[in-house]
């Protein structure tokens, strides 16, 4: 009775009703058979009263998704009556409910009961890998790979949990010796790499690497797993190694191919991405992905008339987005101040993800032709086509600042935080927007509120940080603030600026010029060149400010602040 009642609990399999190899008598014969062999050799175990409302109670709080609870009890169950089909059922329920210790312990207790079960060393052994525990399981894996037909399942078991292992060179160390009796395996190979990669074996790794391109030329798995895991330990070595394992492929899968050039643009080398990407256009004509990656970098490089070309290029191959090239040159024509063409592509962009977005950038442009309440009005109509109603309220304020309405704005955003006041861009809007007011209390104020919305949001750290030094009060409070927001962001140019400005206000002048040329060197910004000339002047180095302010101002024509502040410390050429 025990049997039949567990076996009704723990199937969930729909019966097999048809099969190429055999009639569906011949798989309930074999069915049949195999659970006769394996009842033969376990324990008869007498039902009884409590036994059985331990495990009726067990599936009911199973069924009931109180998985815990459930292996809980057929554990004990197990350990009492010595059955390992209890055990058996404790480790499923646990695997179910994620408690790999007590997984573990089931796992441990129906080997112990049925050493002859296979399934149940092979649970066990992998299970043991999972909680980092790989070389624990060494006597299992052994025995496991007694049986070649195994080795690929457990080597690919073995290479994607090598990150999980506590002991990395313990781990290491048993995976070389592991697959030294599969040496041609590509499985193995992959194991290989994968348990070297963790612990710096490099050369070992790229060998492994190596061999699979001639036994596996076409399998891209073992080589992008490779990719991000010296992404996340080694990112230097990541592009190297790819580099070189293109070049043992020469006729890798495109997928991989392209891994190459992304993979250089994550690391910023823009120009070698771009090389690539073009060289990939040769040999690969009119792909859309392809197009649509040089004209993004293309952009990226201001080129903007081969930005076009090959964004549209994209479009007509078939590029799965086109309304967000559409988006993109748009803005692409915004840039070059060519409102009408750029209004062009908003208005093509349709309903979608990036609706909203197209038509705030069309009322951008009416704002900025004096049709502020036409821009209002197109933004309001945006409403039901928002998940986030508050960004509506962000937009109509941002066109009333940007169309020169700052107390409208203001008013805008008073309005809605009284709507939403859980909305932290609202708040940081309005402590921006009050500093620029001439209201540095109520700007501090906003922009402490949005950082207790979020403690760790590197932008508002970064604007209060730089409003305290603006004013010249709380440095220390400041200068710590944004170096929290420079650890988040190291290459932020407007972080930087922030730094050098504080560094300026504590008196630091040296230092403060460095970050300054740091920062615009990150983010070549009008208002960051008017910082370093504040500093040269302070420093008494006048002339150095004038040549500066010079080209300055020729870079940066439409620059308020720089045109401010050359007048104001009487540096103009």
């Amino acid at each position: 009775m025990l049997t039949l009642l567990l076996a009704a609990c723990a199937s969930t399999a729909k019966p097999v009703t048809g099969s190429p190899g055999g009639s569906e008598a011949d798989l309930l014969t074999a069915q049949n058979e195999a659970r006769a062999e394996e009842e033969a050799r376990l324990p008869k175990v007498e039902m009884n009263e409590d036994l059985l409302f331990g495990l009726l109670a067990s599936e009911y709080a199973a069924q009931n998704g109180q998985t815990a609870a459930a292996a809980s009890t057929y554990l004990e169950l197990a350990q009492e009556v010595r059955d390992p089909r209890l055990a058996r059922r404790a480790a499923e329920l646990s695997l179910v409910g994620g408690n790999l210790n007590m997984a573990l312990a089931s796992l441990s207790l129906w080997s112990a009961l049925d050493p002859e079960s296979e399934q149940a060393r092979l649970q066990l052994a992998l299970a043991l890998a999972r909680t980092g525990r790989l070389a624990e399981a060494r006597p299992l894996f052994d025995s496991l790979l007694s049986v070649p037909s195994r080795a690929p399942a457990l080597f690919s078991h073995i290479a994607v949990l090598a990150p999980r292992q506590a002991d990395k060179q313990g781990n290491y160390e048993v995976v070389q010796e592991l697959a030294q009796r599969f040496p041609t395996l590509p499985e193995s190979r992959f194991a290989l790499s994968a348990s070297a990669t963790e612990v710096g074996a490099d050369a070992v790794a790229d060998q492994a690497i190596h061999q699979l391109a001639s036994s596996r030329p076409d399998w891209v798995i073992p080589v992008m797993w490779r990719v991000e895991r010296l992404r996340a330990l080694r990112p230097a070595l990541a592009a190297p190694f790819l580099k070189q394992a293109l070049a043992d492929r020469p006729k890798s899968p495109l997928e991989l191919q392209l891994s190459y050039p992304r993979l250089l643009v994550a690391d910023r080398q823009y120009d070698q991405a771009r090389a690539e990407f073009t060289r990939l256009d040769k040999r690969n004509p009119n792909n859309p992905d392809i197009l649509y990656a040089i004209g993004i970098l293309d952009y990226e490089h201001k080129d903007y008339d081969d930005a076009e070309r090959h964004l549209k290029a994209a479009s007509a191959a078939g590029y799965r987005d086109p309304a967000f090239i559409l988006l993109t040159l748009g803005q692409m024509e915004d840039e070059q101040k060519r409102p009408e063409q750029a209004r062009a592509y908003y208005e093509q962009v349709g309903q979608g993800a990036y609706y909203p977005q197209a038509q705030a950038r069309i009322a951008s442009l009416e704002a900025q032709s004096g049709q502020l309440n036409a821009a209002l009005a197109r933004i309001e109509k945006l409403g039901p086509d928002l998940k986030e109603p508050a960004r509506l309220e962000l937009w109509r304020a941002q066109l009333a600042r940007d169309a020169g309405q700052q107390d409208r704005a203001y008013a805008i955003l008073s309005t809605a935080l009284r709507k939403y006041p859980a909305a932290l861009e609202l708040w940081y809007e309005r402590g921006i927007l009050a500093d620029q007011l001439g209201r540095p209390g109520q700007a501090e104020s906003d922009l402490r509120h949005a950082l207790k919305l979020d403690p760790n949001s590197m932008q508002t750290r970064n604007a209060l940080g730089y409003t305290l030094a603006n004013r010249g009060i709380k440095l220390a409070e400041a200068r710590q603030l944004i170096e929290k927001a420079l650890a988040d962001s190291p290459d932020n140019g407007m972080v930087m600026d922030s730094m050098g400005w504080v560094l300026f206000r504590q008196g630091r002048l040296t230092e403060a010029y460095d970050w300054l040329q740091r920062a615009y060197a990150a983010l070549p910004d009008g208002e960051i060149a008017a910082h370093m000339i504040e500093v040269l002047v302070k420093q008494g180095k006048v002339a150095d400010a004038r040549a500066l302010a010079a080209n300055m101002l020729t870079l940066h024509p439409d620059s308020d602040v720089l045109a401010e502040t050359v007048k104001r410390l009487k540096v103009q050429p």
